[in-house]
């Protein structure tokens, strides 16, 4: 294999699976059932559970969109901004057809916030970074 092709798969590995892993693993926790499904006693409860997975998610697109060698700029944020809230309102989408499951505006809701605060914690480190290394 030459070392083109061993440095793509390095890079894949690096960068790309692990927002592909995460997405896959959201589609499978959206796929279980509610009747499977722990029981908040308050919503909020759960909307913060959606921020967080989905604040993991935006750190992984940011992993993958986001050059930590270059100069930070919009279009990969937006990129990777827009990849977030496209699956989110697919993740909920798919959710309509899960027994015992519902496509929740207030949901998608949190799973966007999520995602622009994971960039968002995403380029704040790196613009820490460089204000410390220069």
């Amino acid at each position: 294999m030459s070392e083109a092709a061993i440095d793509i798969k390095k890079i894949f590995y690096r960068r790309y699976l692990p927002a592909i892993l995460w997405a896959a693993l959201i589609f499978v926790g959206s796929s279980i059932p509610s009747q499977s499904m722990p029981k908040f006693t308050i919503e909020t409860k759960d909307l913060v559970l959606h921020f967080i997975e989905y604040a993991l998610f935006g750190v992984f697109l940011a992993i993958a969109f986001i050059s930590s060698s270059d100069r930070i700029s919009w279009k990969p944020f937006n990129i990777a901004l827009l990849v977030g809230v496209v699956y989110a309102a697919l993740d909920e989408l798919h959710q309509k057809f899960v027994s015992g499951r519902v496509c929740a505006f207030t949901d998608f809701v949190a799973d966007s916030l999520g995602v622009l605060f994971g960039l968002a914690l995403f380029i704040a480190v790196l613009k820490t970074k460089e204000r410390f290394t220069g």
